[in-house]
C-alpha cells in the first residue's frame, strides 16, 4: 500500500489584523506535522451581498509565499471553489500553486454564509480545466455525488483531464451536497472513479442546530478517516472539516488533528507521505 498523503484542511481562523500571519503559522505547523498538502482559502475582499466571494490578491499572495518558505516541498492548493473564476485564475495568474480545487457538480450548502449556491455549468468546468492544463496545476476534483463522476468521465473524454486524477470523495452536512457518513457510501463512489485515478476523503463534521439529518461526532470523522486509511486511499483533516476534537471541546489547531491522523496510520502499519513521495504519486 502507498504511503498515506495528508492533506491539512483550511484552519478557519477569524479575520482580523493577525490572519495572515495566522494562517501561515497553522500551514507550517500542519506541514511540521506530517500534512503533504496544504489546503488554503487565503483571505477576500469584503463580501457583497449575494455576490461570490474575490481573492484579496495581494494578501493572498504573501501567504502563498510565505507558506513555501516554512514548508519546504509542500504542494500548495487553493480551494474555496465559491470563489469566482475569474478572481482565482487572478491569483493564479499573479502566483504560481500546485493545485486548485474544483466541485464537479452544483452545491447549496445550508449555511453559505451569505455565499449564493454554488453552481458551475459544464463551460466553466472546461475554462477553468484549461486553464490548469496551461498553468500546470493539477486540479482537485471535488465529487460531492455520482454525478459529478459522471461529470469527471465526461471531462476526461473532452481531453480536459490528465491522469493520474485526484479525486475528494466529499461527505458534506446539510444541503444538496449532503451525503451519508458511512462506509457503504465511501464504497460507492470510489467505485465509480475512472481508471487512473488517487482519492482522498473529506468528512465534514459540524455541528448543525437545526438539522435535517441528524449530524455525525467526531468520533464519527476518525471512523470514517480510518476507513479511508485503511483501504488504500488519503485523508484530509483540519478545523474546516472538524471544529470540535470531542463535543463541545474546539480542535486547537490543524497540527493537532494532523498529528492524530499520522499516529493512527502509523500504528496501523501505513507510514505518512513526505511531500516529495506525494508528488511522485499524484504526477506533480
Amino acid at each position: 500500500m502507498k504511503p498515506l498523503i495528508i492533506t491539512a484542511a483550511d484552519p478557519r481562523l477569524p479575520a482580523g489584523p493577525n490572519e495572515v500571519e495566522d494562517i501561515i503559522a497553522e500551514a507550517e505547523g500542519a506541514y511540521k506535522a506530517g500534512a503533504a498538502i496544504i489546503h488554503l482559502h487565503l483571505v477576500f475582499k469584503p463580501l457583497e451581498p449575494g455576490k461570490y466571494l474575490e481573492f484579496d490578491i495581494e494578501r493572498s499572495i504573501r501567504i502563498i509565499k510565505e507558506v513555501r518558505e516554512r514548508c519546504p516541498g509542500a504542494i500548495i492548493q487553493v480551494g474555496k471553489t465559491t470563489a469566482t473564476n475569474s478572481s482565482r485564475m487572478a491569483l493564479i495568474d499573479a502566483i504560481p500553486v500546485d493545485m486548485m480545487s474544483l466541485t464537479l457538480s452544483d452545491n447549496d450548502k445550508y449555511d453559505s454564509s451569505g455565499i449564493p449556491a454554488n453552481h458551475r455549468d459544464r463551460a466553466e468546468w472546461e475554462e477553468m480545466l484549461q486553464f490548469c492544463l496551461d498553468h500546470n496545476v493539477v486540479p482537485e476534483l471535488e465529487i460531492f455525488h455520482a454525478g459529478a463522476s459522471w461529470n469527471m468521465r465526461y471531462l476526461i473524454k473532452k481531453g480536459f483531464l490528465r491522469a493520474p486524477y485526484w479525486a475528494n470523495i466529499c461527505l458534506y452536512h446539510e444541503g444538496g451536497g449532503w451525503g451519508p457518513r458511512t462506509h457503504e457510501e465511501i464504497d460507492y463512489r470510489v467505485n465509480l472513479l475512472p481508471e487512473g485515478s488517487n482519492w482522498h476523503l473529506t468528512a465534514f463534521i459540524h455541528p448543525v442546530k437545526d438539522y435535517i439529518v441528524e449530524p455525525s461526532t467526531p468520533d464519527d470523522h476518525t471512523r470514517l478517516l480510518t476507513y479511508a486509511i485503511l483501504k488504500g486511499g488519503n485523508v484530509r483533516t483540519g478545523r474546516e472539516d472538524r471544529p470540535e476534537l470531542s463535543p463541545g471541546v474546539p480542535v486547537e489547531s490543524n497540527a493537532q488533528l494532523v498529528t492524530m491522523i499520522a499516529d493512527i496510520s502509523t500504528r496501523l502499519g501505513r507510514p505518512i507521505a513526505t511531500p516529495e513521495q506525494a508528488r511522485q504519486i499524484m504526477g506533480l
